[in-house]
């Protein structure tokens, strides 16, 4: 239960306002990071590195945003099917990465570039 609170909490830090479909990739992201073999084994440890996700909890929600989160953060556990190499996102209006250059974009889904190794 505890890998689905962090997920769910980092998908709400790092997606609110966004669709289901936004939400649902920054999840994918975070799952495909735990199947690549590349990051640390559980969700908890993937969203609590340093300097990758939002981690902080100093934003005002309501009910449902969590509530819708939390639906999110389940229905990805129970049911992703890892893409291990989607494993990277950022806002292009927040920020422009120097890693991001060398990597293929995949998709824009709200806010988010998602983006894979070449």
């Amino acid at each position: 239960m505890h890998e689905i609170v962090c997920l769910a909490l980092t998908i709400f830090l790092e997606s609110r306002g966004e669709s289901l479909a936004g939400q649902r990739m920054v999840g994918e992201v975070i799952l495909n990071r735990v199947a690549s073999g590349r990051y640390p084994d559980t969700i908890c440890e993937v969203v609590n590195q340093p300097g990758q996700f939002a981690t902080h909890a100093d934003v005002t929600y309501t009910d449902w945003e969590i509530r819708n989160a939390a639906r999110v953060a389940i229905d990805l556990y129970r049911n992703h099917k890892p893409d291990p190499e989607v494993l990277w996102f950022f806002d292009p209006e927040e920020a422009d990465p120097a890693w991001a250059d060398e990597l293929v974009p995949v998709a824009v889904v709200g806010n988010h570039l998602f983006l894979r190794k070449p």
